[in-house]
């Protein structure tokens, strides 16, 4: 475990945010961004950033974000008052008991989502999942899983596996995904 790095106990589902920290913590690049807690001046805080921008709700209660309203992308910083406090009573109106830590303002990332994802299973131990992001997650169920640890080589099979694989290869135009990062 990375220096600095602490978990919480028990099994929970981890905020963005905090899955973006562990991320990090392993290396591992993400967006540009800022955690802006509810109430706070937005445009203020992301004047570092740049846009466009992605606003997000930032709760572990919300784990489908999208779903919830709790999104905004292509945000100018003219609108990200707006876009916060649109998301922020989303959020609220979705889930009325929901702990809401604030908005995640991120500059907007291009290029394809995918999704990974990690849970310690009972009887596996550590699994992680892999496969196409965003909405197409629930819409495609294009994923594949392993159980960890496991080197480059298997994890460069879990892309080649998915139905979708063209994709990071770059497709009609598009450029290929980074498949080594």
């Amino acid at each position: 475990m990375p220096a600095g790095l602490t978990l919480p106990a028990g099994a929970v589902t981890l905020s963005e945010v905090e899955s973006k920290a562990v991320l990090k913590a392993f290396g591992v690049g993400v967006t540009n961004e800022i955690v802006v807690p509810v109430g706070a001046d937005v445009a203020r805080a992301a004047q570092g950033l740049q846009g466009p921008f992605a606003v997000k709700i930032v709760s572990r209660d919300i784990a489908h974000k999208t779903e919830a309203g709790g999104v905004q992308l292509g945000i100018a910083a003219a609108d990200l008052a707006r876009a916060a406090a649109t998301v922020i009573a989303n959020g609220r109106a979705y889930k009325r008991d929901a702990r809401i830590d604030g908005v995640l303002v991120s500059e907007m990332a291009a290029g394809l989502e995918a999704l990974i994802g990690v849970v310690n299973d009972e009887g596996f131990g550590p699994c992680v999942t892999f496969g196409l992001g965003g909405v197409l997650t629930e819409i495609l169920k294009d994923v594949t899983f392993r159980v960890a640890p496991f080197g480059i080589e298997t994890a460069r099979d879990m892309i080649a596996e998915l139905r979708a694989a063209k994709l990071f290869d770059g497709y009609r135009g598009k450029p290929a995904a980074d498949k080594e990062a």
